[in-house]
C-alpha cells in the first residue's frame, strides 16, 4: 500500500512539473514590461486616466499628489497606480498582453526651490534646469503576462533610485547615460534600469 501510494506521489510531481514548463521573461523583456508601465503613466495630472497601448488594449491611471512648503522650497510627492487591462506591447521579439494583477505602484519624490531656475530659464520639460532634486522614484507590483502561444506568467517588480538625481538631469533636451539607475527585482531577475531608459519613449 505504502508502494501504490509513494507511486501517486511521484506521479502527481511528475504532472506539476510537466504542467509548469511556460519559459520565463528574459531580462530584456522584462525590462520592457516595466518600462513601458512607466512610460504609460506620464500623462494628465491628477484623478484617473485611460491610455491606449501601443499594440491594443489599454491602462489605467489613478493619480495623487501631495506637496509642503518651507520658504522657497516645495517638497513634493506623486503617486501613480497603473493597471493594465489587455495591454498590448513589444516585448524583443514577443507581442505580450498584460493585465493587472494586482497592478503597479510607482511613486516619485523630490523638491525644488520655487523660481529660482539655474540658467534663468524656464522649467524642467522645456530644456531649462532649476534648482531641485529627485530625491526617490519607486515601482512596486505586480502585471500578469501572456504570450501569443498561450503562455503566461507574473511579472513582480521593486524598485527604487540608487541616489538623487540634480533637477537640470531631468530637463527635455538631455541625453546622458549613467547619471542614475533604478535597481532591485524585475520579473524574477535582478536588474539595473538607468534613469533615461523610463523618461524616452523614443
Amino acid at each position: 500500500m505504502k508502494r501504490v501510494r509513494y507511486s501517486i506521489l511521484l506521479a502527481v510531481a511528475a504532472g506539476a512539473l510537466a504542467c509548469d514548463s511556460t519559459v520565463p521573461l528574459t531580462l530584456d523583456q522584462a525590462t520592457a514590461v516595466v518600462r513601458m508601465v512607466f512610460l504609460l503613466s506620464y500623462g494628465p495630472d491628477g484623478g484617473t486616466s485611460v491610455k491606449e497601448c501601443p499594440l491594443g488594449g489599454e491602462a489605467r491611471i489613478a493619480w495623487t499628489s501631495d506637496h509642503r512648503e518651507s520658504g522657497d522650497t516645495t517638497w513634493w510627492r506623486q503617486d501613480l497606480v497603473v493597471t493594465p487591462d489587455g495591454c498590448e506591447i513589444e516585448a524583443v521579439g514577443d507581442t505580450l498582453t498584460l493585465d493587472g494583477d494586482p497592478s503597479v505602484a510607482l511613486r516619485f519624490e523630490g523638491w525644488e526651490v520655487v523660481g529660482v531656475p539655474l540658467d534663468g530659464g524656464a522649467r524642467a520639460g522645456s530644456g531649462a534646469s532649476y534648482e531641485g532634486e529627485l530625491t526617490a522614484t519607486t515601482a512596486t507590483g505586480a502585471v500578469t503576462w501572456r504570450r501569443s502561444d498561450g503562455s503566461s506568467g507574473s511579472c513582480e517588480v521593486d524598485l527604487a533610485l540608487e541616489a538623487p538625481l540634480p533637477a537640470d538631469t531631468l530637463s527635455a533636451d538631455t541625453d546622458e547615460d549613467g547619471f542614475g539607475d533604478l535597481t532591485g527585482l524585475i520579473c524574477g531577475h535582478d536588474g539595473v534600469m538607468p534613469f533615461p531608459l523610463i523618461t524616452d519613449d523614443g
